[in-house]
């Protein structure tokens, strides 16, 4: 069984492979290049978790599946979370995103509004 680090050497490398570049990475992330370059090498030791998870939200999405799925975590449906939270608690989420996802937040908003319908899945406009 491969340990995280090796789990996110192996991703970089796939995302390289793919046509992504490790500059690409460390510009996406906010995580230094010679960083990048010595976690691909296999020379960081340590990887602050924070860092960690920034550069697999920065892969394809079939990489981030991928790597999650190693790690043993899995992705809830919205539709299973928000039946855990409260309306404050949803609310204090919108605090925390960037000024895209809020954008897809509105737009889902307002595609409820008009149409109101529950449906058994309704996809989020991209």
């Amino acid at each position: 069984m491969k340990n995280y680090k090796e789990i996110l050497v192996e991703a970089m490398k796939t995302a390289i492979a793919s046509g992504m570049s490790a500059a690409e990475i460390s510009r996406q992330t906010g995580v230094a290049g010679s960083i990048i370059s010595r976690i691909i090498g296999g020379k960081q030791d340590d990887i602050r978790a924070g860092d960690y998870f920034k550069i697999i939200e920065c892969m394809p999405p079939e990489v981030q599946d991928d790597v999650l799925m190693q790690l043993g975590i899995k992705r809830a449906e919205s539709a299973e979370v928000i039946k855990y939270m409260s309306e404050d608690e949803l609310a204090e989420l919108v605090l925390h995103l960037s000024g895209n996802q809020k954008a897809k937040i509105l737009e889902a908003i307002a595609q409820s509004m008009i149409s109101p319908k529950p449906q058994a899945k309704q996809k989020v406009p991209a």
